[in-house]
C-alpha cells in the first residue's frame, strides 16, 4: 500500500466517523425539539421525506415540515436510539442507512399502554460543503414498511 492510498483510507475513515456524529448531532436536536439549529445539518437544496407521503425540497420547506408537523406530532415523553449505522464514503459523497427506535411514553391517556416502541430506518445521502457532511436527502420511514393506518396513528 502507496502513502497516498494510505492516506485516502485514513480520510474515509475520518469521514465515515464525522458524518456519524453529525447524525447522531442531529437526532439530539430533535429529540431536543430545536428545529431550527437541525436546518443546518442540510443543503440548501436538500429533498427530505419524514414520516410523510411527500417530500420537502429546500431548507423552507424543511423548516415548515418541522415546525407544522414534527413538532405538533411529537411525543409528550420519549426518546430515540440510532443504531446499526451503514455508509459508504466516495470522496465528498456518502450514502447509508440507520436503523431508529422512538420509544414514546403517555400517561395522560390511561386506555392506551403507557410505552411503545416505533421502529424506523432513514436512508440517506450526504455531501461534504466547505468542510462539513450534511444531508443532502433524507427518507424516515416505519420499518419494515408500515400499513397506511400505522403511520395516520403515530403522535
Amino acid at each position: 500500500m502507496t502513502l497516498e492510498e494510505l492516506g485516502k483510507k485514513v480520510q474515509a475513515i475520518e469521514d465515515l466517523e464525522e458524518i456519524k456524529k453529525m447524525h447522531h448531532d442531529y437526532v439530539f436536536l430533535l429529540c431536543d425539539k430545536q428545529y431550527d439549529q437541525m436546518l443546518d445539518f442540510f443543503t440548501d437544496d436538500a429533498a427530505v421525506q419524514i414520516n410523510a407521503p411527500y417530500v420537502c425540497k429546500g431548507k423552507k420547506e424543511i423548516a415548515r415540515h418541522f415546525r407544522e408537523v414534527i413538532a405538533k406530532r411529537g411525543a409528550p415523553k420519549g426518546g430515540q436510539i440510532l443504531v446499526m449505522p451503514v455508509i459508504t464514503v466516495d470522496g465528498d459523497r456518502a450514502k447509508g442507512y440507520w436503523t431508529m427506535y422512538r420509544f414514546f411514553g403517555n400517561f395522560d391517556a390511561p386506555e392506551i399502554p403507557p410505552w411503545k416502541w416505533l421502529q424506523g430506518r432513514y436512508d440517506c445521502e450526504y455531501v461534504k460543503q466547505n468542510g462539513k457532511w450534511k444531508f443532502s436527502s433524507m427518507r424516515f420511514m416505519p420499518w419494515p414498511e408500515p400499513w397506511p393506518s400505522i403511520i395516520a396513528k403515530q403522535p
